[in-house]
């Protein structure tokens, strides 16, 4: 079993004359005591657990532990630094116990990877019980990895609070968080517990926006250590710093306020007089009896607060609602919204692709006090487009993001009668090599050949040209891919389709391989990615199957002659990069080299930038068989068929089957 290796410490920082304990600190990094004074090496162990000072902490997670060592480090600034990351792919946990019962506390955890060399940050949710109760990232953005050097706290904290239960158990699980696309990792370098001592729930709420310009600021006196219901008998003095735009409070004195006698449970100040637009910072320090005395501003035995803030009203119009991008029918009504607060009285615009947007009888516009949309109706393709808003008050004016209206189609089609036309767009393809046709399975509109690249031939759609491609409606965000195959002989992978960018970032793929399994990958810019395959011998040798892959943001699903077979959950994919190369039909390209080209014969590839339900999917496979696939699944009572063998029908087969039975008994004769 591999060596698992971490330093804890407990840095007591015990005021003087203070009752209270200092906070508890494990780091899983740094062992030079002269780069961080008080950091001191541990125990090796193999279960992952450490006991400092009463307390357990536990961390268990997929992948376990890593330790650096120089020759991953090559390059990193303070590369002797870097020691001993903690990490999981996703879903790690960290108990902790040993601590008092029923009482909050405030989880911090540091955490940065090296790794992490983008300029987009990845996070984790971390939860107790069903609640988040902070969010970790790394990676910071816009900073290259060579310019970090590690500080004298290292980490980069991020903090939450918990109540330990009536044993005195934290637990904490991480889960690839969705602000992020789900493609995050946890990682932990360093943990600290402290007990929440100080003021507590404040009024304004911590980030309230909107607030007027005479607030009250009002807080809950810091708790007693020995009984949590009731506030800090020692605490005499309120110290409340107020800022505004600076958090650091640089030159800012404190006002002392009175804790009452006896010690009052909320403590307030004001009303303020603010401006509009003010972002206010304001802190609250327990001063506290100490001998007799009470410890002063900057005291050490003062409880220190946290910093909290608010935004004041907004002399400018504020967002509050955005348009969302719609997907309609064409002759279908569609609509945005932009809800906003403001002041003053708002003028608002709409825009199409920039251009101000003209109300007429079928494109509406009903604006209120708070909120304004836009609505088109029996929409069109020449109604496609980016959707945006902006509201002017007296004090500034805000646009929104676009919005995109897509109208749902079929974006290309292949029927490949003796070439790779699309017979609905501009999106052709060229063979490479000498393409074969044979007769097909598709005898709608006139069709009668199918491609037979035989494992040697492919054709390009040019990358400007080619679908899917990234846009909304464009067929990466939602899809419907279909197509007919019949399996030809062959060893490994063969691909319906399939294109990949440089580097880990847009990519789509569909495989079939020699054992009858179907595969499918779509992946966005930052690595996340929908892909699975099915079991072999899903698609026969030598015979015709009907395939369609949809997605809709929350399952990719195949369909196999019309019958919905395998899916996978998913969730929304919205970052795609225009295509460097082009798009492969009957093969993949993959950074500009083509390869694993489809041997056997395909037939009416069609790509949709919508999910199609299973009735949809089940009458493309009924328009060209004339069979009517089993939808729905099959009856409860469907036993039997006409060939032996459940047809999806109820009917006399199933009767007569039951009927056999009739009055058959399992029960005691006595």
């Amino acid at each position: 079993m591999m060596k698992k290796k971490m330093l804890a410490v407990v840095w007591m920082m015990l005021a003087a004359g203070s009752a209270f304990a200092a906070p508890l600190k494990l780091d899983m990094g740094l062992s030079s005591s002269a780069v961080e004074p008080g950091w001191q090496q541990f125990i090796e162990t193999d279960n992952g657990s450490t006991l400092f000072d009463g307390v357990k902490v536990t961390i268990s997670g997929i992948a376990g532990w890593r330790y650096r060592n120089s020759d991953a480090l090559s390059g990193i600034p303070n590369e002797q630094l870097w020691r001993d990351f903690v990490y999981a792919n996703s879903n790690m946990v960290i108990t902790i116990e040993g601590l008092k019962p029923s009482i909050e506390y405030e989880l911090s955890i540091g955490t940065f990877d090296i790794d992490s060399k983008t300029t987009t940050p990845r996070a984790a949710d971390w939860k107790v019980g069903t609640e988040t109760i902070l969010t970790t990232s790394f990676g910071i953005p816009g900073v290259p990895i060579a310019t970090l050097v590690p500080s004298s706290t290292r980490n980069y904290l991020f903090s939450g609070y918990a109540f330990s239960d009536a044993t005195g158990k934290i637990v904490m699980q991480a889960y690839p968080a969705p602000s992020h696309n789900y493609g995050a990792y946890a990682f932990v370098n360093g943990l600290v517990i402290e007990q929440s001592l100080w003021a507590f729930d404040p009024t304004p709420d911590k980030g309230a926006k909107d607030q007027a310009l005479n607030t009250t600021l009002e807080w809950k006196t810091g708790r007693d250590p020995n009984d949590f219901s009731m506030p800090n008998p020692k605490i005499r003095t309120h110290y409340l710093y107020i800022s505004y735009g600076d958090p650091s409070f640089a030159g800012v004195s404190p006002i002392s306020i009175s804790a009452g006698s006896p010690v009052s449970a909320i403590g307030s100040y004001g009303p303020l007089s603010l401006n509009y637009d003010d972002i206010v910072y304001w802190r609250v320090d327990e001063g506290v009896n100490v001998g007799g005395v009470v410890s002063g501003p900057s005291d050490p035995a003062t409880i220190v607060g946290r910093v909290w803030s608010f935004e004041v009203l907004k002399s400018v119009p504020i967002l509050t609602g955005s348009p969302v991008s719609a997907k309609v029918p064409a002759g279908q009504a569609a609509q945005f919204t932009v809800e906003f607060d403001s002041i003053s009285p708002a003028m608002v615009t709409w825009y199409k692709n920039n251009d101000p947007i003209v109300p007429d009888s079928r494109i509406t516009v009903d604006t209120t006090d708070q909120s304004s949309t836009l609505n088109i109706n029996e929409a069109q393709m020449d109604d496609e487009g980016a959707y945006t808003c902006r509201v002017l008050n007296a004090g500034g004016d805000f646009t929104t993001d676009p919005a995109y209206l897509a109208i749902s189609r079929l974006l290309a089609q292949y029927r490949f009668e003796q070439n790779c036309e699309d017979s609905v767009g501009d999106s052709d393809g060229a063979a490479v090599g000498s393409m074969n046709y044979a007769e097909g399975i598709v005898t709608l509109d006139g069709q009668y050949w199918a491609a037979d690249p035989n494992g040697s031939t492919y054709f390009l759609v040019p990358a400007s040209k080619a679908y899917p491609r990234a846009g909304y409606g464009n067929g990466l965000e939602e899809f419907t891919y279909s197509f007919w195959v019949k399996r030809g002989s062959h060893v490994g992978n063969g691909r319906i389709l399939g294109n990949f960018n440089d580097g880990t970032t847009t990519a789509v793929q569909i495989n079939v391989t020699g054992e009858g399994a179907l595969g499918i990958l779509v992946r966005q810019e930052n690595g996340a990615n929908r892909e699975f395959t099915t079991d072999k011998d899903q698609i026969t040798e030598d015979q015709w199957h009907h395939v369609a892959f949809t997605f809709n943001s929350q399952q990719v699903r195949c369909y196999i002659d019309g019958v919905f077979r395998w899916y996978v959950d998913a969730y929304p994919l919205p970052d795609f990069a225009d295509w460097q190369y082009p798009m492969a039909i009957m093969a993949r390209n993959v950074r500009g080299t083509v390869n694993e080209p489809y041997s056997g014969m395909a037939d009416d590839l069609r790509i949709y930038n919508y999910a199609m339900d299973r009735e949809q999917v089940a009458r493309l496979y009924y328009e060209v068989t004339n069979i009517r696939p089993c939808a729905y699944g099959y009856p409860a009572l469907d036993i039997t068929g006409p060939e032996g063998v459940r047809d999806c029908v109820v009917d006399l087969y199933d009767f007569a089957e039951f009927a056999a039975s009739w009055l058959e008994s399992g029960l005691l004769v006595p």
